[in-house]
């Protein structure tokens, strides 16, 4: 049997390396589904301890705030934090730099957030909300390959849960202590520094701008004299037969001065008043009793005695000295016994100082006395200026006359060392009205310091003041420009320093100053409306109206009651308005004393020697706990128009 033999046919070579090749791609597209795979699940798996770690660290913060917002936002702009966790508290806790948990390194920051007007969270050009933070976490980790992975997260946080109180109203600035400071209302409310008027000598316009310093004496009162005692202005007629003789006016407060008629007393017609205590001594016009002796202790005025100079001229002007008082009646100074006030007081020695030419005319219109002499000024004589040793008032002697001009004399003052001697005169057309004398020699002719033109005015009356080291003479009289102001500081060359017109004419002058420092000038008028008016004296300083902010000053808040002891301050938000050469320092304090008492003022880095300054948001220093809460804020100016202002500050807190 003939056997048939199969032809069986191979694989090629390049068939073989088909298969290999497609067994190459095969196993490599399984070898990347594979890495593919494990990338994606590793991915996933990273993804998911992100997630986790970003919950727990939202989580821990949200621990942290309900705790307190401090605890979250001290750490504002600070850099890298992280948490800690201690098992044995139970407790969160920020630590700085980063941390590496399960492979992944993490860190986050805090850092503060801006809105807008329409509150917006914007990037840039917004305002810091001091209620929001955000929070940027940041990831990384290195995956199977080696290569750095990153993931960045940001959060949002507040404090809605958070409490806080705002001063930012006039209401709300109102309460509290004001020292040179006052509560405003500009835009809303403000406390800035309290602006006071700087009384200026040389300005006395500014003192009657708005009226609040005239005064009409009730009844038809025509006063020409007046005397100053602290509290109180004594007004007289000056022989006037028209108006109460004499009336007695209290004046009490500052800006604006108040004054009422404390009384009036009639029966003579009055020269001239002197004031010692509560007795009044009145120049009578009376024959028998030329001066009056009241007790004006209360009211009504009781005439308790008298002096009966010799013959029938008026007293013009009198004076008390110790135990002895002095008039000028007609051409005589006399000198009467003041042992005691009551009854018919006798006369102890008398001199005539008038020259021999004009006996029938002259007469002494003003005198004072000072340790030992007495200084006359006399009208209608030859001589302007008498110094009279009054040592022994039983026998007293001229021991100095003086001429200065052909006019008549109407008032007098001396400086307090009795050194000199001011006087002015009636209107002369060719001679000086005011002369500033030497008297520290009291005998021989007086030489004449300085004298001075009052063009067209008749001086009635005369006031030197001291205002620091500077020196003002104050005339005042009729005609002319009524009220002058001359700084005398160079005696030797007195220069007119301000003036006002007061066009009914000023009759008389008299100025004092009060314990607080306040200066004053009390002048009697022709005006039948507004007979006294009061005008302040003072160094100046103010801007064009007299007024000028306080260069420093002090708000004491009232104290906030949070109602509990263990409530924690944590943040303070400032807004203020620091003009040039203006600034502002605020401190706090806290205390369980609703009288604050042992709680220490602290600034920002919590001592007492640092303060907040400018508009912003600080953290308050740790540990600022307490049921009741202060500020205080100290103003300073070194500029009289400007002060500083604040106008909102709001502290967060929780209980």
């Amino acid at each position: 049997m003939r056997k048939n033999k199969g032809k069986i046919k191979g694989f090629s070579l390049s068939e073989i390396l088909l298969a290999i090749a497609l067994f190459a791609i095969i196993s490599l597209m399984v070898t990347f589904i594979v890495i593919d795979s494990t990338k994606l699940l590793e991915n996933i798996s990273t993804r998911n301890k992100t997630s986790e770690m970003i919950e727990e660290i939202y989580n821990a913060l949200l621990i942290l705030k309900s705790e307190s917002w401090y605890n979250v936002a001290r750490y504002t702009g600070e850099g890298e934090k992280h948490f800690e966790y201690d098992s044995d508290t139970n407790k969160y806790s920020i630590e700085d730099g980063e941390n590496t948990k399960n492979d992944i390194t993490y860190s986050f920051t805090v850092e503060d957030v801006m809105r807008d007007s329409e509150r917006n969270i914007v990037e840039s050009g917004g305002s810091i909300d001091p209620h929001t933070r955000l929070i940027n976490i940041t990831m990384s980790w290195y995956d199977r390959l080696g290569r750095l992975r990153t993931s960045n997260q940001k959060l949002y946080l507040n404090d809605w849960n958070t409490l806080s109180v705002a001063y930012t109203t006039k209401e709300d600035f109102l309460p509290g202590s004001h020292d040179q400071t006052i509560a405003i209302d500009l835009s809303g409310g403000e406390v800035r520094l309290q602006r006071r008027f700087y009384s200026d000598w040389c300005r006395p316009e500014l003192s009657l701008n708005k009226d609040l310093s005239e005064y009409d004496i009730p009844g038809a009162a025509t006063p020409r004299s007046v005397f100053a005692q602290l509290g109180h202005a004594y007004l007289g007629t000056r022989g006037e037969p028209q108006g109460e003789p004499f009336t007695k006016l209290n004046i009490e407060g500052v800006d604006p001065p108040v004054v009422s008629v404390e009384g009036v007393f009639s029966g003579y017609n009055v020269n001239d008043i002197f004031i010692v205590d509560h007795y009044a001594f009145l120049a009578t016009t009376d024959n028998s009793k030329e001066v009056v002796i009241l007790d004006i202790s209360s009211h009504p005025y009781t005439e308790i005695g008298y002096f009966n100079a010799p013959g029938n001229d008026d007293a013009l002007t009198v004076f008390v000295d110790g135990n002895v008082g002095y008039v000028g009646q007609g051409k005589y100074i006399r000198s009467f016994n003041l042992n005691q006030y009551t009854g018919s007081r006798p006369e102890i020695g008398s001199v005539n100082a008038v020259s021999l030419l004009f006996q029938l005319v002259g007469v002494v219109s003003k005198i004072k006395v000072l340790d030992g002499y007495l200084y006359a000024v006399l009208d209608w004589d030859w001589y302007e200026l008498a110094i009279v040793d009054v040592r022994n008032p039983a026998k007293m002697k001229i021991t100095s006359q003086t001429s200065v001009n052909n006019q008549q004399v109407y008032d007098m003052e001396l400086s307090e060392d009795g050194t000199r001697a001011y006087f002015g005169t009636s209107h002369s057309s060719s001679e000086k009205e005011f002369f500033i004398m030497d008297t520290s020699q009291k005998s021989g002719k007086r030489p004449i310091i300085a004298s001075i033109d009052t063009p067209n005015t008749t001086i009635k009356g005369i006031s030197i003041v001291q205002e620091g080291n500077r020196k003002f003479a104050i005339i005042v009289g009729i005609g002319g420009q009524e009220y002058q102001i001359w700084n005398i500081t160079n005696e030797k060359t007195p220069t007119k320093c301000g003036g006002m017109e007061i066009n009914s004419g000023v009759y008389d002058i008299d100025t004092i100053r009060d314990s607080y420092t306040n200066a004053f000038s009390y002048i009697v008028t022709g005006d039948h409306d507004k007979e006294f008016k009061i005008i302040r004296g003072g160094p100046g300083g103010g801007g064009e109206d007299g007024y000028a902010y306080y260069d420093e000053g002090t708000y004491l808040s009232q104290p906030f009651d949070s109602t509990s002891n263990t409530a924690e301050y944590y943040i303070l938000e400032i807004k203020t308005e620091i003009p040039p050469e203006t600034s502002i320092e605020i401190q706090v304090r806290a205390s369980n004393n609703s009288n604050m008492s042992g709680a220490t003022w602290v600034g920002p880095d919590g001592t007492s020697s640092t303060h907040f300054s400018t508009s912003g948001i600080y953290d308050l220093p740790s540990g600022l706990k307490g049921r009741y809460f202060q500020y205080k804020v100290f103003f300073i100016s070194n500029d009289i128009e400007e002060s500083a202002l604040l106008e909102e500050i709001i502290i967060n807190y929780d209980k």
